[in-house]
C-alpha cells in the first residue's frame, strides 16, 4: 500500500505548480491509497480536493506546511489535521503566520 504524506499544490505559490484534482488524479493512476495536501500556510485546495476525491479511490489527508528560518537556513515543518479541532487549531496558526511577519520573512 503506497500512500504520500506531504503535497505541495499549486495552490503553494513557488512551491508547487500542480492542480490539487490533478495532482490527485495522477496519485490514483500511480496506486496511492492516501495523499496529503500540505500547501504552503494554506488550506485553498481543500474544497476541491473534497469534490474531486469523490471519483478516486483516496483517502485524503489535510495540512499545511511552514518555513521557519533558523541560524541562517529555512526550516521546513509539516502540520497534518486529524479531526476538526486540528482544522480550527491549524486555521489559526495559519493566520498566526501570515499576520506576525512569518510569510514575508521566507517569500
Amino acid at each position: 500500500m503506497r500512500h504520500l504524506l506531504d503535497t505541495e499544490s499549486a495552490y503553494s505559490l513557488l512551491w508547487g505548480t500542480a492542480r490539487p484534482e490533478a495532482l490527485l488524479r495522477r496519485a490514483a493512476e500511480l496506486g496511492y491509497r492516501t495523499i496529503a495536501f500540505t500547501d504552503h500556510a494554506s488550506l485553498c485546495a481543500l474544497p476541491g480536493l473534497v469534490q474531486a476525491a469523490k471519483h478516486v479511490d483516496i483517502r485524503l489527508v489535510f495540512g499545511a506546511s511552514f518555513c521557519l528560518e533558523k541560524e541562517e537556513a529555512l526550516e521546513r515543518v509539516v502540520v497534518l489535521i486529524e479531526d476538526a479541532e486540528g482544522y480550527a487549531n491549524l486555521c489559526q496558526a495559519i493566520s498566526v503566520w501570515h499576520t506576525s511577519g512569518h510569510a514575508r520573512d521566507v517569500a
